[in-house]
C-alpha cells in the first residue's frame, strides 16, 4: 500500500463522518423549525461537509487520521506487510455504519428488515444498533485492531440472515421497497423493472458476500500486545 493512499483515505473518512454529521444536523433544524422547508441539495451538503473537513484538519484535528495511524506507523517502520484488505472492508463498513445510523433521518422505503416491513420506531432501532455495530467493526478493521474479524463476520451473517428471510417471505415488500427508493430519489420506475431487479439480486448478493468474505479472510490483525500499549 503506497504512503500517498493515506492521506486520500483520510480526508475520505473525515468527509464521511462529517457528511452524515450535516445531514443530521439539516434533518433536526427542519423538526426544529429552524431550516429550510426541503432538505438541502446533496451538492450543497458535499461543499459544506468539504469545508468543515477543511476547517478541522487545520487545525490538527481528524477522525481518518486517527483511524489509519496504526497502517501508517507500519509502514513508517519499513513494513511491507498486507494493508488493502483492512483499508478497503473497514472503510466500507464504516460507509454502511453511518448510512444505516442516519437511515432514520431520510425518507422511508419499506425495506423489509428480517419480517419488519413499516418503519416502526423499533425497526429504526434495530437498524440504528446494527449500524453503529457495522461502524465499530469498520474502525476496528481499520486500525488492525484483534476481534475485528469476529465482528465483521457476526454482521455478514445478520445481513445474511435478514436478506434470505426477505427474499422468501417479503418479495412484495422488496419490489415496492425498489419502486420507493427510487421515488425519494426523484427517479420513476415500474413494478416490472422492480421486479427483474429484485430477481437478480441474489446473484448480485451471493458474489457480494462471496467477496466480502474472502477479503475478510486476508484482513490482518495486530499483535493484542500492540493494542493493549495503544489503548
Amino acid at each position: 500500500m503506497r504512503k500517498s493512499v493515506f492521506p486520500v483515505l483520510s480526508f475520505y473518512l473525515d468527509f464521511i463522518f462529517l457528511n452524515a454529521l450535516v445531514g443530521l444536523i439539516d434533518h433536526l433544524a427542519q423538526i426544529a423549525g429552524k431550516g429550510i422547508d426541503s432538505n438541502i441539495t446533496a451538492s450543497t451538503s458535499w461543499v459544506a461537509t468539504s469545508i468543515l473537513v477543511l476547517i478541522i484538519r487545520s487545525i490538527n484535528i481528524s477522525i481518518g487520521d486517527r483511524l489509519l495511524s496504526y497502517a501508517r506507523a507500519e509502514r513508517a517502520m519499513g513494513s511491507s506487510a498486507r494493508q488493502w484488505p483492512n483499508l478497503l472492508l473497514g472503510t466500507m463498513m464504516v460507509l454502511g455504519g453511518l448510512k444505516e445510523m442516519v437511515r432514520w433521518s431520510q425518507p422511508g422505503n419499506g425495506m423489509p428488515l428480517f419480517l419488519l416491513v413499516e418503519e416502526t420506531p423499533f425497526k429504526i432501532a434495530l437498524l440504528t444498533v446494527f449500524g453503529a455495530i457495522c461502524l465499530i467493526g469498520g474502525t476496528m478493521t481499520l486500525r488492525f485492531t484483534p476481534g475485528a474479524r469476529l465482528v465483521n463476520v457476526a454482521v455478514l451473517a445478520f445481513t445474511a440472515a435478514g436478506l434470505a428471510v426477505s427474499f422468501h417471505f417479503k418479495r412484495d415488500a422488496l419490489v415496492a421497497a425498489q419502486v420507493a427508493r427510487r421515488a425519494n430519489q426523484g427517479l420513476e420506475q415500474t413494478a416490472e423493472q422492480a421486479e427483474r431487479m429484485v430477481a437478480f439480486a441474489p446473484y448480485f448478493l451471493l458474489s457480494f458476500f462471496a467477496v466480502t468474505l474472502w477479503i475478510l479472510y486476508l484482513c490482518r490483525e495486530r499483535p493484542a500486545s500492540s493494542a493493549q500499549r495503544e489503548g
